[in-house]
Order: C-alpha cells, then structure tokens, then sequence
C-alpha cells in the first residue's frame, strides 16, 4: 500500500496494512522549525538546510529524508503566501531561525528588531509581533477592527489567488504527485471563525455575534462567497493533484467551546455546510477540520456537514475521552490524532511515552479511521530522542 492509499483507506475507515502516519502534512501537524534541526541534527541528517515556511508559527518544511526514515504517508503542498503576506512562492534565501541557526526563509522574510521584540511588516504596516522570548509571532493587524457598519463593509474587498499564485500551486502539485506516493494535502480558505477574527479580530468577532449578528452574518456570507471563488480556482490549479483539503477553524478551548453551540449551529454551520458541500460536489477532496480544545458538543454536527477527519483530538480538554469518542463516532469520523498529551511527554520518559501513545492506538486504530500525528505542531521544549521514538512507535509495536 502506499502512503496515499493508506491514508485514503483510513478516511474511508478501510483496512490498512500499517497505521497511516502524518507528519507535516499540515500546518497544525507540523513542526517547529527550532525542534526540527534539533531533530535532523540529532539524526545526523547535516545535508538538511532547515526551510522555515510559516512564519506565524514558525514551521519548518519536513524533508523527503525525514519522510522516508519514518515512513511519513503525506507531503503538504505549501500555500504560494504563508501568513503575514509571506511569499513563498518566489523561492529562498539564507537567513536564520528565532534562536539565530542558519536557514533557508521566504524572500520577503525580514522581521526587524525593536524596543518590544520583532515585527513583520507589509506596505508600511506592521502585521504581526513576536516577543524576545516568544517561539511565534502573533497577529496585530486586523483590517476590519474599526469598521462595523454594513455599508462599510459592503465596500471591503477580498483577495482571490493572483496568476503568480495559482502558477505556483500547479507546478508544485504536478511536481509532488509525479515524485511521491504520499497522500497530498493543501490548506484552503474556508474558516467561519478564525477568518472573520483574522479580519475583525477574536474579541471583536466574537462580540458582533451576539450584539451585531447582521453585521457578523453579511460578513461571513463575503467569507463564504470568497472561499467559494478561492476554491475554484486552486481546484482547477491543482487539476487532481492533491487529496485532502485542510481547513483550521478553532471552536473550542480546554473547558468547552468558544462560542455557545446555539449560536454556531444558527449562524456558522449554515455557512460550513454550504462550503463543504460546495467542494463535495465539485471534487473528490477529503475535508480535515483543525479544531483545539473541547468540541465533543458539536462532532455530530461536523459529521452531518461532510468533515472527513478532525484533528488534533486534543486529549487534555474537557470531555474529549478518546475511547468515548471512538465509540459514539469512529464510525463516521476519522481521528487524526489523539496520541500523546504534550505536556505529559515532556516529563515522561521513553517506556512511559511507549505505554501511553500505545494505549491510545489499541482504541483510536480499531476497526480504522485513525492518523497517527501528533497533537499539533512539535515545539522546541520536545527533545529530538522523544520526537524520533514518537515517530518510530508504530512500525516498531504494529
């Protein structure tokens, strides 16, 4: 079986000959790019030049080496600009990690150094900061913060892929489904949460849902419409060259959800349905759904509308028990995920990372619809040991 039947057959909760594997394959499966040349480092692999492609979260591009070592069974088919107007469709140059290792980074990657710590910025102004001691950087620029009236917003326009972008998406998807066997993975638009925040900001999002919901809903219905034309055009980019389409949407936090599912149901469902079905009815693509924290209260209705897969199955939040999961909806979901409390393993040491990740692959692989990852990005507190035997339990026990 190859990595892209593998991971198929675990959407289609079929029989696999192995337990399909991710690694980087996502942004919210990943690694970050300090952990990950520890990691090359540790393994010897000094041929590597870590890529940094994600400057949000500082993530590195997980090379064919480290794919094969470990039997990865996806690529990831970058976005041509990565968050904070990063393009990386116009290739490399040296430069460094946070921690000041040589890299290769995007071409227009320059954060500068000031009084507070760093800041990207794009036509003068400043998108995103990242404190001295922080491992990322996060947003400060949101374009629709001080507009809330409809007329206003009427007049707000949002970007679809240029020719430069989508050139970009259909060489790489060509070139990566030519050289590999891996299930293939693209992020698209299509956040009904995090998109109106990225725009809004959370605060401020969350607050017009309640006190402004005509003003939330015409906002989310340009979202969808965008979304919409977005996808038409990477799915004629792509021409069949990819798999699976990845779409991160918070909704919930460690002690439940962030909004009340009352309030998701009637304004943001609506609106995931219409998109999920749109691209159901014009691909083959599989949906993965990123969402944090607890959202055991709203997994029926992610099924109903057509997710695929729900990632990271973040263990450590409320009422996400993984065997009661799988009971009442690993039949009608695959959990891409699920394995390991990060904040345990740091303490653990390797028989009780054994023990534990296996103890939860004896439930999440039963009778399929099951992806080993981690949950969420590798961070650089992880030391390489622990991310090498990590990836190297399922070949070693099954």
């Amino acid at each position: 079986m190859t990595g892209r039947e593998r991971i198929l057959n675990a959407l289609d909760h079929k029989e696999t000959d192995k337990i399909p594997i991710d690694l980087g394959g996502t942004s919210v499966s990943g690694i970050h790019s300090i952990a990950y040349k520890n990691l090359v480092r540790y393994l010897g692999l000094n041929n590597i030049k870590v890529k940094l492609f994600d400057p949000m979260m500082q993530l590195a591009v997980v090379d064919d080496e480290i794919v094969n070592f470990y039997e990865i069974d996806t690529k990831k088919l970058l976005r041509p600009i990565a968050k904070f107007s990063t393009y990386v469709y116009e290739g490399w140059k040296d430069g460094k990690l946070i921690n000041n290792e040589e890299a290769l980074v995007p071409l227009n990657y320059n954060p500068i150094e000031d009084s507070k710590g760093f800041y990207i910025s794009h036509n003068e102004k400043i998108l995103a900061r990242r404190g001295k001691s922080s491992y990322y950087f996060d947003s400060v620029y949101f374009p629709l913060k001080d507009i809330s009236d409809i007329e206003e917003l009427k007049k707000f326009k949002l970007n679809n892929y240029d020719d430069e972008e989508l050139s970009f998406i259909k060489e790489n998807s060509r070139t990566l489904r030519k050289n590999s066997k891996s299930a293939i993975i693209f992020s698209i638009n299509g956040s009904f949460r995090e998109e109106p925040s990225d725009l809004r900001g959370f605060e401020n999002f969350l607050m017009d849902l309640v006190l402004n919901r005509k003003f939330s809903e015409m906002l989310l219905d340009k979202i969808l419409e965008n979304d919409i034309e977005r996808f038409d055009s990477f799915m004629e980019a792509a021409d069949g060259n990819c798999d699976i389409v990845k779409i991160s949407d918070d909704y919930g936090s460690n002690l439940g959800l962030l909004i009340s599912p009352d309030i998701y149901r009637s304004i943001i469902k609506p609106r995931q349905k219409k998109f999920f079905n749109y691209i159901k009815s014009k691909s083959n693509y599989k949906i993965f759904l990123h969402s944090c924290g607890s959202v055991a209260d709203i997994l029926s209705d992610l099924i109903e509308i057509g997710v695929d897969a729900i990632n990271p199955v973040q263990i450590s939040a409320n009422g996400m028990d993984i065997i009661k999961l799988k009971k009442d909806y690993g039949k009608d979901i695959t959990f891409w995920g699920g394995t390991i409390n990060p904040a345990d393993m740091i303490k653990m040491d390797n028989n009780e990372i054994i023990d534990d990740v296996k103890r939860r692959i004896e439930v999440l692989y039963k009778d399929g619809g099951f992806v080993y990852s981690y949950n969420h990005n590798i961070q650089p507190d992880i030391v390489p040991e622990k991310i090498d035997l990590f990836f190297k339990i399922p070949r070693l026990y099954y």
